[in-house]
């Protein structure tokens, strides 16, 4: 397990019980919890990690995402894996996707595998929850590989958002035939980078727990958890 996380601040009333088990609460510093979400707007948080001056990706081929800020620090990787231990959906744009290795799940396990077995019991025994968060992909262009893991395993379902012009192009590449994977079309204009809380409010019927933003201090950098490029060539 990682180094044990210090929260700087959290003025929020705890709930009693306490969400999280004994060996999660200890390891993250505090307790995690959400309030609850409406049936007609989903409860969204967003999650990053930042340098102190604000820097968010260094934009270079090959070392622009979240890690090469942190410095693939172990502590970030295990809030990523506890937020999406907590989820029902996470939400990425392709340019995420495709920065990311081939064979990569954005499941807790695949971030943070050391903490496999207490992500597993938190999700299954606490939360009820008793499968892999859905996997959403926004795309304008509808170019994606989808000879990628995140479209081709068993048990993940994955929802790839589009344009009419994407969805056309993803059809001919042969998303129709894979089992576990649904393209949804967005009427109307496509905004290249939409917010959160309208993505899910106009293409969703998912309640999409995302990410917390729950600011934490480390030796070299201030943190969330991890980065999110929303970028959707």
């Amino acid at each position: 397990m990682p180094e044990i996380i210090r929260t700087l601040i959290d003025r929020r009333e705890r709930p009693k019980p306490s969400v999280l088990p004994e060996e999660l609460r200890i390891a993250y510093g505090g307790d995690l919890w959400f309030p609850p979400s409406g049936s007609q707007r989903p409860f969204v948080i967003g999650n990053f990690v930042s340098t102190v001056d604000g820097v968010v990706s260094f934009e270079i081929a090959g070392k622009s995402g979240g890690g090469d800020i942190s410095g693939f620090d172990g502590s970030g990787r295990f809030i990523m894996g506890l937020l999406r231990a907590s989820a029902d959906a996470v939400m990425v744009g392709s340019g995420t996707l495709h920065q990311t290795a081939p064979g990569h799940l954005f499941v807790a396990d695949h971030v943070c595998r050391e903490a496999h077995d207490l992500y597993a019991r938190y999700r299954h025994e606490v939360l009820k929850k008793t499968a892999p968060p859905l996997q959403v992909v926004v795309s304008g262009s509808g170019k994606v590989d989808l000879t990628r893991a995140i479209f081709q395993t068993p048990g993940i379902r994955t929802l790839i958002v589009s344009t009419q012009a994407g969805s056309g192009l993803l059809a001919a590449s042969g998303a129709g035939l894979l089992i576990s994977t649904e393209v949804r079309t967005v009427d109307g204009p496509f905004l290249r980078r939409l917010t959160f809380s309208n993505f899910c409010t106009l293409s969703l019927a998912y309640r999409c727990f995302y990410m917390k933003a729950a600011l934490r201090c480390s030796a070299s950098s201030w943190r969330t958890a991890a980065s999110t490029n929303f970028s959707s060539p």
